[in-house]
């Protein structure tokens, strides 16, 4: 029997494939009332990891720090499938994932960070910011100019080319 890490549910051997080639999955071939045989793949646990948090210089956060995981982690026992997904909750949406910026700087703090080491991160990725923002502009300058270089040269053209049928029609009219 195999608990789940902060929960009282348990998962019996019997759930686990007797075809297991190891603890983590088996590929078995199931006979089908055809006669053809059909691969198939079975996970009987799962072994979760929990990162530590870690202060991070990423200039897409809207505002505040950035957080990030860490490389220290810690192996939590390892818990049957079925067992997982009858006590895990439902799935969060995309809003419920994004942290505002006082939940950042809390958990920053909570894991050691000082408020200095913090404000500097966020002068930092301010800095990033402006620089990114300068850069943007700038191409979208460059892609401006280069718009107009193409423009001209295609009128260029188009009354070249105009201006040569002009002169043939004109030559063709005379003779």
């Amino acid at each position: 029997i195999k608990n789940c890490p902060g929960d009282d549910l348990t998962c019996s051997s019997s759930a686990i494939s007797t075809q297991s080639s190891g603890p983590r999955s088996a590929i078995s071939k199931r006979q089908t009332p055809s006669s053809s045989s059909r691969k198939s793949v079975r996970f009987d646990s799962i072994e979760i990891r929990e990162h530590e948090i870690s202060l991070e210089i990423n200039p897409c956060v809207s505002s505040g720090p950035s957080v990030g995981l860490g490389w220290g982690h810690r192996d939590l026992p390892p818990c049957c499938v079925d067992a997982y997904e009858k006590a895990r909750p439902s799935r969060r949406s995309k809003s419920q994932c994004q942290m505002p910026r006082t939940h950042r700087e809390n958990l920053l703090r909570e894991f050691g960070y000082t408020r200095s080491e913090i404000n500097d991160a966020v002068i930092t990725i301010n800095a990033l910011k402006r620089q990114r923002q300068a850069s943007s502009s700038a191409h979208i300058i460059e892609k401006a100019f280069m718009a107009k270089e193409w423009a001209g040269q295609n009128v260029k053209r188009m009354i070249a080319r105009g201006s040569g049928q002009m002169r043939t029609y004109k030559l063709r009219r005379s003779i």
